[in-house]
């Protein structure tokens, strides 16, 4: 058996009392310099948890007031965007309360029309292989968004889905996608190049309006096999037949 001496032993536990206090630092708690480490229980205890959706209705008034958070089959996010603290309580439902940076509960399986729309400070957005569908607007003028980690069970980006997301920055698609509807990355500004992974049945004629400076589109499909190209990326140039 190994025999440590002290100054290990201090050492190991000086290191790891650095990773506990890191690791709650990351969960969104703060732990401010000079923290006594035996507060570290109390810092752990603090840590949000996130809500139990699963149970989760939602009556007509609820609707209109856009504080639904999961339907009655506790599978698809849905809520009508009135006000951004509307919004919020949308957030705080779903996902762990993090500032900026959410992580969509496993289990769901859509975003609803309108979910998500004009929700300020959402930076990045990560879904869960249960998802299969961005509904209409669902994160419609969320401007501050940059980054999406994607689902590889998306099949549908439905109309304006993410219309005015003036910040999001991607290269890759998902593997899965098969339909992209009217609008639904319009106005991203800040999209550079796009990397396809599948050959959609379809993509809507104007499905990247407005994306100034959108000039790079790569697709594993011969020209002419999509419809509708350049699909309003007016600046873009399409490298057809690519091989990731």
């Amino acid at each position: 058996m190994a025999t440590y001496t002290i100054n290990q032993n201090v050492n190991t536990a000086i290191t790891d009392f650095g990773l506990i206090k890191q690791a709650i630092i990351n969960k969104g708690v703060s732990v401010p310099t000079g923290t006594p480490t035996s507060q570290y229980g109390n810092k752990i205890a603090s840590i949000p948890t996130g809500a139990d959706v699963s149970g989760v209705t939602a009556t007509a008034s609820d609707v209109t007031t856009g504080k639904v958070f999961v339907d009655s089959t506790g599978t698809e996010i849905t809520g009508t965007s009135t006000s951004a603290s509307d919004n919020a309580e949308l957030v705080k439902a779903i996902t762990r309360p993090y500032d900026n940076n959410m992580v969509i509960p496993y289990g769901i399986t859509s975003i609803g029309a309108f979910a998500f729309e004009d929700y300020m400070g959402l930076i990045s957005i990560t879904l869960p292989e249960t998802i299969t569908a961005l509904n209409g607007y669902s994160f419609k003028g969320c401007s501050d968004l940059t980054t999406i980690t994607w689902s590889n069970a998306i099949t549908n980006i439905n109309s304006h889905a993410f219309e005015d997301c003036s910040s999001l920055v991607f290269t890759t698609l998902p593997s899965s996608l098969n339909w992209i509807d009217s609008g639904a990355f319009a106005n991203c500004t800040s999209l550079t190049d796009i990397t396809f992974l599948s050959t959609p049945s379809y993509i809507y004629a104007n499905s990247f309006s407005g994306c100034t400076n959108l000039t790079s589109i790569k697709v594993p499909w011969s020209e002419n096999a999509v419809a509708n190209a350049p699909w309003g990326a007016t600046n873009a140039t399409i490298t057809y037949n690519y091989a990731p």
